[in-house]
């Protein structure tokens, strides 16, 4: 092999692995984005539930908007407990398919309600 050659083959290598790594870090930063996208959409739901909470809603009332807030959010379960009893549970089904593997799970002990999970 020529040096030309050598030299065009080692800067095209390197140029390469430029790209390559320039590509598996904007992949690992557009992740990083969408888990604290979903994190600020799981904190928003909670601040709304902690409000109802506080202005002495029932749980029965829940079922009338809540469904509806999880399904525009994109959140398949939701689940509240109070000393391991369950409090409120709702599970939207939709046509669509949930693999358990793929669903981000969250656990937030809510700030007025120390009993509550």
């Amino acid at each position: 092999m020529k040096f030309t050659n050598k030299f065009t083959f080692i800067t095209s290598a390197i140029v390469l692995t430029c790209i390559g790594l320039v590509l598996v870090g904007g992949l690992f930063s557009l992740r990083a984005l969408t888990l604290k996208h979903h994190q600020q959409r799981v904190d928003s739901i909670i601040q709304v539930i902690e409000k109802q909470l506080d202005k002495q809603t029932t749980v029965t009332q829940f079922d009338h908007w809540l469904p509806d807030l999880l399904d525009a959010s994109g959140i398949v379960r939701l689940e509240v407990k109070r000393d391991d009893v369950t409090v409120y549970q709702n599970y939207f089904e939709s046509r669509e398919y949930y693999p358990m593997r793929l669903l981000l799970r969250y656990s937030y002990t809510l700030d007025n309600y120390p009993g509550c999970i």
